[in-house]
């Protein structure tokens, strides 16, 4: 079966991503010469552009060298020219290349955001019909639950009665730090193959770093205190930590969202989820939205080394205070509600 001639992968969670790269490449596996089955993988971001290495390792023809996967993180950031350019090249197969567009982007009404500048192109409609579109709204409930046994299982473990429940309340939605929290179990279960309450206790993401509560208190004007104050304590941990925080502000996020719009997947005790779905209207679309965008300059300004940890999650925080805070008494855009009408 011959391998697709390009691909485009829509999912917000880029762990996902990288595990479905992997498992594509063991799916058609490379085919040059020197008998080569494995790809050479080179990355390029889109908020770059394509720089030249692109566009050799695209055309370049080599009889000795390895196939490539050319693999284009946050490609949903490429220019609308920079897809124009692109329109030829994916109108052929090239045997030495494989082009993959990471389409880093949130899901919305079931579907996800591509930029309107990619899909108005024939090329991502062809795509569709030959099934070279992967997409996914990243990890929910069931999905976590599904990758939990299926790590279970490959890595010979057994999951002692309720410790299944357990990892799916305490793990955030987000792939790669389940991997390293399951990596740690791992490593726990060594000496009898199998895990237990004990074992499962030592996931980082404890339900007591209530993130729900922390930005129920921003938005209510009061200082989330017990929350920051775990959050401080453990900054000995570095990126881990930030990275770890994070995730659990976008799962949050991602949770009011759906209840704002009613998606559905949501599985809650009848209490939590009436707390939430109130925050979710309070907040509407345009603070949830921006959420997101506060999260993600976080993490970009540490991992480009603009920022320290601590400054990007102080940051973060202030950002959030700025966006919940009420307008100010007269503010002409504040309507006051009539008086004696309902609240």
């Amino acid at each position: 079966m011959s391998r697709p001639g390009f691909t485009f992968l829509a999912c917000p969670d880029a762990e996902l991503i990288r595990g479905r790269i992997d498992a594509l490449a063991k799916e058609f596996p490379a085919s040059g010469g020197m008998g080569q089955t494995s790809y050479e993988r080179r990355v390029f971001w889109g908020e770059e552009g394509l720089p030249p290495a692109f566009w050799e390792g695209l055309t370049l023809q080599s009889l000795m060298g390895a196939p490539k996967l050319l693999v284009v993180r946050q490609a949903n950031k490429l220019l609308a020219e920079h897809w124009r350019n692109l329109v030829p090249h994916l109108s052929r197969f090239h045997e030495q290349a494989w082009p993959m567009f990471c389409l880093e982007v949130e899901y919305k009404r079931n579907q996800p955001s591509v930029p309107k500048h990619i899909t108005k192109h024939k090329f991502w409609t062809f795509a569709h019909k030959q099934g070279w579109v992967w997409q996914s709204p990243g990890l929910d409930a069931r999905g976590l639950r599904e990758m939990i046994s299926a790590w279970a299982k490959a890595k010979g473990l057994t999951l002692e009665r309720g410790v299944l429940d357990t990892l799916v309340e305490a793990l955030p939605l987000n792939a790669a730090a389940v991997h390293q929290e399951l990596a740690k179990l791992e490593l726990a279960a060594q000496s009898n193959g199998a895990v237990d309450q004990r074992i499962a206790a030592l996931v980082s993401f404890t339900p007591d770093m209530d993130v729900f509560a922390f930005i129920d208190a921003l938005q209510r004007g009061t200082t989330p205190s017990e929350t920051w104050r775990k959050i401080l304590k453990s900054q000995l941990s570095g990126e881990e930590m930030c990275f770890s925080f994070l995730a659990m502000v976008l799962r949050e996020a991602r949770i009011l969202w759906q209840l704002l719009f009613r998606e559905g997947g949501v599985r809650l005790p009848q209490r939590v989820l009436t707390a939430k779905q109130n925050l979710a209207k309070r907040l509407g679309p345009a603070k949830l939205a921006r959420i997101w965008d506060l999260a993600w300059e976080a993490e970009l300004g540490v991992k480009s080394g603009e920022r320290s940890t601590d400054q990007a999650l102080e940051r973060l925080v202030a950002g959030l205070t700025e966006l919940f805070r009420p307008p100010p008494s007269g503010y002409a855009g504040a309507r006051r509600p009539f008086q004696g009408a309902r609240p």
